[in-house]
């Protein structure tokens, strides 16, 4: 059973399809060391239709009684039948509210780091919008000098995730929001996944946009141009049909024939200067 609540007070539970608790189309978006994301769509009959506030108003989703999701809305739209049509973000985005001043982290362990880190922001933000240092299995005996100059304090925690891998985990305990920043969860599912039992849906995208059977790879900017107005680069003709052949690098694909593709960005060969080096 799936419910939804607005500051503590249940909007929507898919049990029981009252009318002040209907929600068209909820979608819950979870996400590792991301906020993940909730998008619904109130009608005016519910009963929360008219008190959430974007920013304000505390959303959580339970599943069997247990929380699984919370954050707040964020944004919304009305549609042509004047419903509110909402997306909330998780709270892990309540670190987009504060940054972290000019500062220099010499000699700190990732914990110590981290704990630096949640205190500006709990002195910049209120108290519902406050985290305590969790568990921190991440580890790095040569942590090495951090510096902070007004950037979000959610940057500088994808910072450390992007260096060191793990896990950032919003975890709840006797009225307590936690972070926590873990190696590895401490549970994993061994439940196996069965088309037609749990699995229920399935799709495969294939996008040929990009596809080409033939590039100019770019090198070097080099000293003289045949075209005075534009820049001449090294390429792959030195090296193709002895020093007299064409730049490309061709695919052979019989089935497909031949694709090509413009080196650099779009425009380039087109009055646009400048190009990449290899």
């Amino acid at each position: 059973m799936y419910s939804i609540y607005a500051d503590g007070v249940c909007i929507y539970n898919d049990v029981f399809p009252l009318d002040n608790m209907k929600v068209v189309n909820p979608k819950l978006t979870l996400e590792d060391s991301a906020a993940g994301s909730l998008e619904m769509t109130l009608p005016p009959t519910n009963a929360a239709y008219d008190t959430i506030v974007r920013m304000v108003t505390d959303i959580s989703v339970k599943k069997n009684g247990e929380e699984i999701w919370a954050g707040r809305a964020l944004s919304e739209s009305r549609d042509f039948w004047n419903n509110r049509v909402l997306y909330c973000e998780g709270e892990l985005a309540f670190f987009n509210d504060s940054f972290q001043p000019p500062a220099e982290y010499a000699g700190k362990s990732v914990r110590e780091y981290l704990d630096q880190l949640i205190a500006v922001h709990n002195g910049q933000v209120g108290e519902n919008r406050r985290f305590a240092i969790g568990a921190v299995t991440v580890v790095d005996e040569a942590f090495p000098t951090y510096y902070t100059n007004y950037g979000k304090t959610l940057e500088s925690l994808n910072a450390l995730v992007e260096a060191y891998g793990g896990h950032l985990r919003v975890r709840k305990a006797d009225g307590v929001r936690y972070l926590d920043y873990l190696k590895d969860y401490p549970d994993t599912c061994s439940q196996v996944i069965q088309f037609g039992s749990n699995l229920l849906d399935f799709v495969r995208n294939w996008d040929s946009a990009e596809y080409a059977t033939a590039i100019v790879p770019l090198g070097n900017r080099l000293d003289d141009s045949p075209i005075e107005a534009l820049d001449a680069y090294l390429t792959g003709g030195s090296v193709n049909g002895g020093g007299s052949g064409e730049p490309w690098l061709d695919r052979k694909d019989g089935e497909l024939g031949r694709c090509e593709r413009p080196p650099g960005a779009a425009g380039e060969g087109q009055g646009v200067s400048g190009g990449p080096s290899v």
